[in-house]
């Protein structure tokens, strides 16, 4: 028997492609990748002996300010036999899901989530860390990744823990400034070949900059050198600033704009002790090597072009406070709320030191990302989130009929006239055209009628 053909007058085009849609839409599952942990080390000992924290009723978040407060629960902290942590492992990731939290109490935010405790944080060590969760950005020598599956966020790119903030005293907003670099700092891990050897800039954990690279006192690590004669020099500066490849690498100026780095080869002290490649020297310290200077072109070439370039890349990055307290402490205790407010007033300066330190090349903002209502906790507006370094605020979305936006009827009515456009045009394009000729020849030249506008010699409609 032979095939039925399609309706007269209607084409048909998307069905033979089908099945390659099809097969271009069907993924193969995998084996997820492995976790990213950033510049997470775990505590010694902490996984193996902690267990989820146990929680009680009360409210699971309040807001101060631009400020999140987050209740503690059993998936966000772990505890142990010497108290509360968070930890991130392929087994337990309470990271993952404070991220998840904020996303879906305080909405989404294109940049880095911030998270303080208001409990000693035992889970990893160091002062504080940061674990990207999506990068998409090339030429930096950080890879590709895509852990927004994992931490239940489809914009944060990345989340930075600085724990508990009073025990940070005075360098808090030093240490801020270096976990907010490591959205894209230092990652540059490459040998720049120089007339004393292969020279390797980077140090600690592979994520900050060699102790002998001038780096012009960059938060991210190295320092200031000034040359006192051959072969000498006193360090001016260190956690000072962004340097000005730090800059360039942040995607707020261009290669071109960067004064050529040097390297002071087989750097010692003038005992003689060699110094290591994660050494923090003080100010005024007397360091002894070759001073080499380092190609630009040959670190981008080991690098690749950083992608998106300035000035395309954002100009001002994104970046969200969240409060995250014990298992069971609520979220409204006064000294919570104490606590919220001294970090409000933290983003605030937070936001002018870091024009300060990019040499105003570059903003942050740190306005928290939209909530799930429309108000926030004290009845104020709240601001809508910013896109991928669009600076431009989102509205409120125009609904059709069945829900649909107008763009996408519009989309509706182009696909059906591009299916029905031969033979007489299809049902639906024969009746709007007719309904439109009609209605124009009832108004023409008495009135506008249903829209159209009267008839003008060189303006008729096709027969």
């Amino acid at each position: 028997m032979k095939a039925a053909s399609p309706r007269p007058g209607v084409r048909v085009k998307a069905l033979p492609f089908l099945p390659v849609l099809l097969g271009l839409c069907a993924c193969e599952a995998g084996a997820p990748s492995p976790l990213h942990t950033g510049t997470f080390e775990a505590q010694k000992g902490f996984a193996s002996r902690s267990w989820p924290a146990t929680s009680t009723a009360g409210p699971a978040a309040a807001r101060v300010g631009e400020v999140w407060i987050l209740q503690g629960g059993p998936e966000t902290v772990s505890t142990s036999t010497d108290g509360l942590g968070l930890r991130v492992d392929e087994e337990v990731n309470n990271l993952a899901n404070v991220v998840a939290q904020y996303a879906e109490t305080a909405g989404e935010l294109p940049g880095v989530l911030v998270v303080f405790t208001s409990f000693v944080d035992l889970g990893g060590g160091g002062p504080a860390y940061y674990v990207p969760i999506h990068n998409t950005t090339l030429g930096t020598g950080l890879p590709e990744i895509d852990q927004r599956e994992r931490y239940g966020s489809h914009s944060i790119i990345g989340v930075a823990n600085l724990k508990q903030p009073e025990r940070h005293g005075g360098r808090l907003m030093t240490l801020l400034l270096h976990e907010l670099g490591h959205m894209h700092l230092a990652y540059a891990d490459l040998e720049v070949q120089t007339s004393s050897g292969p020279v390797s800039i980077l140090g600690r954990q592979k994520a900050h900059w060699h102790a002998a690279l001038h780096t012009e006192g960059s938060y991210l690590g190295g320092h200031a050198f000034r040359g006192q004669g051959e072969g000498r020099f006193v360090v001016i500066a260190r956690d000072a600033t962004y340097s000005a490849f730090d800059r360039h690498l942040l995607g707020l100026s261009p290669l071109s704009a960067v004064p050529e780095p040097f390297f002071v080869a087989h750097a010692r002290t003038e005992s003689g002790a060699p110094i290591p490649a994660d050494a923090q020297l003080p100010v005024g310290q007397i360091v002894l090597g070759t001073r080499v200077p380092l190609s630009l072109s040959a670190i981008e070439a080991g690098l690749g072009a950083r992608r998106p370039l300035f000035p395309e890349a954002p100009r001002t990055l994104r970046a969200a406070f969240v409060l995250l307290t014990a298992p069971g402490e609520s979220a409204l205790l006064p000294e919570v709320r104490a606590q919220a407010e001294r970090l409000e007033a933290l983003r605030l300066q937070l936001e002018i030191e870091f024009t300060r330190a990019t040499s105003g090349a570059g903003a942050l903002d740190t306005r928290a990302g939209r909530p799930v209502s429309e108000s926030s906790s004290d009845g104020g507006p709240i601001d809508a989130p910013v896109e991928d370094g669009c600076q431009c605020e989102t509205g409120p979305r125009e609904d059709g009929p069945f829900g649909l936006d107008l763009f996408a009827w519009l989309l509706v009515v182009v696909a059906i006239r591009w299916t029905t456009r031969s033979r007489g045009g299809g049902w639906f394009v024969g009746w709007t055209y007719g309904f439109r000729r009609r209605c124009h020849e009832r108004s023409c030249g008495r009135s506008r009628g249903c829209g159209v506008r009267p008839c003008r010699a060189t303006r008729r409609l096709p027969r």
